[in-house]
């Protein structure tokens, strides 16, 4: 079982496509939503609500609901802002991790494993773990360094 299910995959990763998307996710929040947020929205979720400071009941039930929905709405808003960065900034991350590593994904699942196991008499962590934790001894370690 494991990693079956990557065997023989070949994933295309198209580099440009995703970093014009962080660019677009960015512009979005940058050019229309920070902007439409901060402008009308925002002084909008500020005004208090009209009613409720008289001796009614149902004016002051009324006054905290609408406090709790204004709150509600202003965490829900600035809530989608982060995400639109961590949206981003994620697909920005994820194409330069790409276009960097791009050489890598030449390795197959058993060029991996290869590194793992014993290559010409060298002890690897496929050794140590078999034999225990004694079969390699830990590099020594300078306490000044």
């Amino acid at each position: 079982m494991g990693d079956d299910w990557l065997a023989g995959e070949k994933i295309d990763v198209d580099i440009q496509q995703l970093s014009d998307f962080a660019a677009a996710i960015m512009d979005e929040l940058n050019v229309n939503f920070t902007p439409s947020y901060e402008q009308g929205v925002f002084p909008m979720l500020q005004a208090p609500a009209p009613f409720g400071e008289g001796g009614l009941q149902e004016g002051q039930y009324f006054q905290a609901r609408h406090e709790h929905s204004r709150l509600a709405m202003h965490q829900l808003l600035t809530e989608a802002a982060r995400g639109l960065a961590s949206l981003s900034i994620a697909a920005k991350t994820i194409s330069a991790d790409y276009l960097a590593e791009d050489a890598l994904t030449e390795a197959t699942n058993d060029d991996v494993l290869n590194a793992f196991r014993n290559v010409e008499g060298q002890a690897t962590l496929d050794t140590t773990w078999q034999q225990g934790d004694n079969a390699v001894a830990p590099p020594a370690v300078d306490p000044r360094a």
